[in-house]
């Protein structure tokens, strides 16, 4: 894990078991419909919404994946609620972006929620990095890499040189 010096928290890890998983899991997602609806970013067009608590029912590969974030994240971040009981996140917002050639995502942040993840099923050698708006901090993932942070940290991903880039992202809430 590798822990980074932002005004918010962000951590990187990577997935042990990513080779496995992935190739059916960007299967999956390209299986899914895309997005139409007014909550489509005009330069976000390939998203694809997944209703998490069915996912191990469509795909056990992703569900796999969505228990190992929410065991690490869990581990990371629960805070006891009181002397008898511990406040746990959730995943409760489950989506997935293919990025075409000249994509990019919008400045943009996760209100409503305490953390928001970003899990890379493809990236192709010149795909564009998850860039922290605040700070110009760029992340330039690989294959099963993880990325966890504060969903009020502002982010985007400038314009991808190259399609194929495939993420899994997910808001976590606090509930007991």
């Amino acid at each position: 894990m590798i822990e980074l010096n932002e005004t918010l928290d962000v951590s990187i890890h990577q997935c042990p078991f990513y080779k496995e998983v992935n190739q059916s899991i960007e299967k999956f997602i390209d299986e899914l419909p895309q997005e139409n609806s007014s909550r489509t970013v005009e330069s976000q067009n390939m998203v694809r919404w997944i209703y998490n608590s069915q996912v191990k029912n469509f795909n056990p590969d992703a569900g796999r994946v969505i228990e190992w974030i929410t065991q690490l994240i869990n581990s990371k971040y629960q805070v006891p609620f009181s002397t008898e009981s511990i406040l746990h996140l959730k995943c409760v917002e489950l989506w997935a972006v293919k990025y075409t050639k000249d994509s990019f995502l919008e400045s943009h942040f996760h209100p409503g929620y305490n953390y928001t993840f970003s899990y890379n099923v493809s990236v192709p050698e010149e795909s564009s990095s998850l860039v922290f708006t605040t700070s110009g901090y760029e992340i330039k993932s690989k294959p099963g890499d993880l990325v966890v942070f504060d969903s009020k940290l502002k982010h985007h991903v400038p314009s991808n040189d190259v399609g194929g880039r495939c993420v899994l992202v997910g808001n976590y809430v606090y509930q007991w």
